[in-house]
């Protein structure tokens, strides 16, 4: 049966509408695919944004385009019935790779868009990441420009050096962190821009490297200053301590025994020579005392001007304390001396006369009344000797001993 003059009609307008829309379904098919060709998630110097963008807007439209390959199905389907079965298959055919170029460039689309995606929350990370090591680094900076004032001890040094010590690590940290972010620069492609704050972060951790070591440095010498005044701060004290107390008894009496008085008198002598030397361990003091003021605060360097002003005050009193100590014990010694050389006329005396007690003692008991005789002449001449010698006015050496010894 031949078609009608109005099926002829549809027939002609459902050929003009699939080949018109399957011509401009290729174009636009071609158009879309340069597209997405155009987008390069690695290297490019527009932002990942428009990227983005640009791929969801080709996805919008093949939705939009899902109509038209519908709309061409059914013509597909309504040429086939007038055709041959030769020309239905060409149309079919056309059709078919219509539709595979529609899902190619929709996978192709879905493929790109998880790509970028994906790069898009990488870059976010890498922003992140970023943004983290400026804020550590303005940190780390702030730190190591901070002035040291807090040092009033070995100890509260030593804290200060190792919190330093934390500070350097940190420092150190950064180093890796900053590869892996060039790293990601490289990778994402995104510019100049990104390269160039990320290798200005690396001259800055540089720079911060080196100005902890600096710090550090100062930190160890500082610890070692304040290591060696509290040394010979305790050195010199308790040796102003030792010469207090032997210089500056709490009793005044002087010992009569001559051994001690010259073990004394050389510990003292002693002590006058080592004088020297402390006096030299107190200038120290006092250079080591200029050299700590910068980093303490303002009431440690008072205590500290205080405590050097009471020592060089204890060392002008102790040299002045060993001179009068060692004159003392001189002193007391000579009167021992002189003691020691009036007792001697008395002790030979006291000898002689003993003797004589002994020698007069043998009597003869066949003549008694010469004997009696013997005995009553020796006791008077002894009565008168022992006064003569007693007597301070006599002997003014011994009495002069008497009243000189302690």
């Amino acid at each position: 049966m031949c078609p009608s003059v109005v099926q002829l009609e549809m027939i002609f307008v459902w050929w003009e509408r699939f080949s018109s829309e399957s011509a401009a379904f290729f174009l636009w098919i071609n158009q879309k695919q340069k597209e997405l060709e155009a987008v390069n998630i690695f290297s490019s110097s527009d932002p990942l944004d428009k990227h983005i963008s640009a791929v969801e807007a080709v996805g919008e439209a093949l939705e939009e385009r899902k109509a038209v390959l519908a709309l061409m199905e059914a013509d597909c389907e309504a040429l086939s019935r007038f055709v041959t079965s030769g020309e239905a298959g060409r149309i079919r055919a056309q059709l078919n790779q219509t539709r595979q170029y529609w899902e190619e460039l929709k996978g192709r689309a879905e493929q790109l868009g998880v790509q970028l995606n994906q790069s898009a929350s990488y870059r976010q990370r890498c922003n992140d990441n970023l943004e983290q090591v400026k804020k550590a680094v303005s940190d780390l900076n702030e730190k190591l420009d901070c002035l040291i004032t807090c040092c009033v001890s070995s100890l509260e040094t030593y804290k200060a050096l190792q919190d330093h010590i934390e500070v350097c690590q940190s420092v150190e940290l950064l180093k890796p962190r900053l590869m892996a972010l060039c790293s990601a620069t490289k990778r994402l492609g995104e510019g100049s821009q990104l390269e160039k704050e990320v290798a200005n972060l690396q001259k800055q951790q540089r720079e911060l490297m080196e100005k902890a070591s600096e710090k550090q440095s100062m930190l160890e010498s500082l610890l070692a200053l304040w290591q060696r005044y509290e040394k010979e701060n305790l050195s010199m004290k308790s040796w102003l301590d030792r010469c207090e107390s032997v210089c500056c008894p709490d009793t005044k009496l002087l010992s009569a025994d001559k051994v001690k008085l010259r073990n004394e008198l050389q510990n003292v002598q002693e002590m006058q020579v080592e004088t020297v030397s402390h006096d030299t361990l107190l200038q120290g003091l006092v250079n080591l005392g200029l050299c700590l003021y910068p980093t303490a605060p303002e009431a440690r360097i008072q205590e500290l001007s205080d405590d050097l002003t009471q020592l060089q005050e204890r060392c002008t009193s102790v040299k002045n304390s060993i001179i009068h100590r060692i004159k003392l014990l001189e002193l007391q010694l000579e009167h021992l001396e002189q003691f020691d050389q009036a007792l001697l006329p008395l002790t030979q005396w006291s000898e002689n006369f003993l003797s004589l007690l002994r020698s007069s003692s043998q009597v003869d008991i066949a003549d008694l009344e010469a004997a009696f005789i013997k005995l009553k002449r020796p006791k008077s001449s002894s009565r008168h000797g022992e006064r003569t010698a007693c007597n301070p006015s006599v002997n003014p050496n011994v009495s002069c001993c008497f009243v000189k010894s302690p």
